[in-house]
């Protein structure tokens, strides 16, 4: 049974307990062993598309997530993101897991503003809560269990995600800061993803925004970590990519306004006519009424 397309659940030992909703939702349990909770060790699974959360409650699960060792022990919850690979190298504890994808998991984040819920650019995050909270976290998911389980009227996926949102606005109340620091040896894939990402944002802000701070910071990456994956793929940094297409998207305009500078500099949100002709002559080495003189004949097509 691979239904969740991640793994073969009765692989991971006796007494394991799934429940799924159309695969959007899946929960996973060992409650009901009665010896020592146990989980089978499992050799590499890519995680595709599924926001994992796993909470431990007792006991230790030793993980390998893409290629990094993580020990999630008593109190600890884990939150992996799509394209991973995750290995469980040992685990003698007891726990609950759910993973989510699909429209499930946007409404409710649309809900709760909970941007980790959404898929993200890091690996894993890894948080320590208290005994209560686990305890609270542990009963409203039984309650989302049941839901998926028992209820089989057209009101499943409204009651479903009703039950979502709650455990979810109490677990996003407890991650007030990660155990560890996040993971950021970035798999080939998620920097891939990461790469489209700021390409998009970059299109969708140039007008306004032409700081990596503000880019990065809207990935979640640091400024460092981002230029690391720009030159990757572009062979170049955040900066000066940012600084080449916003160049680039005032060069088309001066086609369209040679003789309206002025119209140009405010479109592109610069504070002043000047500094707009000093950032233009940083990136291409001339000012713009230079540039409209050099290339007045192309500028003419």
């Amino acid at each position: 049974m691979a239904k969740s397309n991640i793994f073969n659940v009765q692989e991971l030992g006796k007494g394991m307990n799934f429940a799924s909703y159309n695969d959007k939702f899946i929960c996973i349990d060992n409650f009901n062993q009665k010896d020592e909770p146990k989980i089978a060790s499992h050799p590499m699974i890519y995680n595709s598309k599924y926001n994992c959360r796993v909470t431990v409650m007792q006991g230790c699960l030793h993980l390998k997530i893409n290629g990094a060792e993580v020990k999630v022990k008593s109190n600890d919850h884990l939150l992996i993101t799509p394209c991973t690979q995750v290995e469980i190298i040992s685990s003698r504890c007891k726990l609950f897991c759910i993973l989510v994808q699909g429209h499930i998991l946007d409404d409710v984040a649309a809900a709760i503003s909970d941007s980790q819920a959404k898929a993200s650019c890091f690996i894993f995050k890894h948080y320590h809560f208290t005994t209560d909270q686990i305890a609270q976290a542990a009963a409203d998911y039984d309650k989302v269990k049941k839901v998926v389980e028992y209820q089989t009227n057209i009101f499943k996926e409204a009651a479903l995600r009703a039950r979502l949102t709650i455990l979810l606005v109490h677990i996003q109340s407890y991650e007030t800061a990660p155990t560890t620091s996040e993971i950021v040896a970035f798999s080939d894939c998620i920097q891939k993803v990461i790469f489209f990402h700021f390409i998009d944002l970059l299109q969708k802000n140039y007008l306004k925004e032409r700081t990596v701070t503000f880019y990065a910071s809207s990935i979640g990456l640091t400024q460092k970590q981002l230029s690391g994956i720009t030159r990757v793929y572009a062979g170049s940094t955040a900066s000066k990519m940012i600084d080449q297409y916003v160049a680039y998207c005032i060069i088309l305009q001066l086609y369209k306004n040679k003789d309206n500078i002025k119209t140009i500099s405010t479109m592109f949100n610069f504070s002043t006519q000047s500094f707009f002709g000093r950032y233009f002559k940083r990136v291409i080495g001339v000012s713009p009424r230079d540039y409209i003189r050099l290339y007045s004949k192309k500028l003419s097509i």
